[in-house]
């Protein structure tokens, strides 16, 4: 099975950091480019369960993660609908 990407989506080509990662009580997300109105982070535990959500207002957001357990995460960043960047977080206590 193929599966297509919509062709209304584009995968952004700019740069998301997550620092510190590993993470304790909270990490920053540095974005490298313009940021959009409507960017948002989602954060999902490794089952995929979806953890917390956060709109993201500048290129450093500083991202709260004291109620997570320790170990890893997957952080998906949607920019303005324009495409998805994924990077992994590792979460220690």
């Amino acid at each position: 099975m193929v599966v297509q990407e919509s062709p209304n989506r584009q995968h952004v080509t700019n740069d998301v950091t997550l620092y510190p990662n590993p993470a304790f009580d909270e990490c920053t997300i540095s974005y490298e480019g313009t940021l959009y109105a409507h960017a948002n982070v989602a954060i999902y535990d490794i089952t995929g369960r979806l953890m917390h959500t956060y709109l993201l207002r500048d290129n450093n957001a500083v991202i709260p993660l004291a109620d997570l357990r320790a170990g890893m995460y997957q952080c998906r960043i949607d920019v303005d609908g324009k495409g998805i960047i994924s990077r992994k977080l590792v979460v220690m206590k």
